[in-house]
């Protein structure tokens, strides 16, 4: 027997902080667990976790918080750059964020 759940594939949505090196702040940043199939693959890219405090020890390469992370990009095919600041979808970015999943859903 074929299970329906068997051919769906789901991500998880963060909104995690992300320290930008150039500009020297912190952006809360939307962030996938993994890159997802579909129109929204275009928009992920992955995204070395940096360290957010000098008391923050070492992350193994095994640990998981030192994995890669997915960032939600907001311009598809833009090579990733230090000193673009509005390169990532923020908080404020959710409501375009579903409205973007509202638009593909209809078509």
């Amino acid at each position: 027997m074929i299970s329906p759940f068997d051919q769906i594939t789901t991500f998880t949505v963060y909104l995690e902080p992300y320290l930008h090196q150039h500009i020297r702040e912190y952006q809360n940043i939307l962030t996938v667990d993994k890159i997802p199939s579909g129109p929204l693959q275009e928009l992920v890219t992955p995204l070395r976790p940096t360290k957010l405090s000098p008391f923050q020890p070492f992350y193994s390469p095994f640990d998981d918080q030192f994995q890669c992370k997915y960032a939600i990009i907001r311009y598809p095919g833009q090579p990733i750059s230090q000193k673009c600041y509005q390169q990532f979808l923020t908080h404020s970015d959710i409501p375009s964020y579903w409205g973007f999943w509202h638009q593909v859903d209809i078509q």
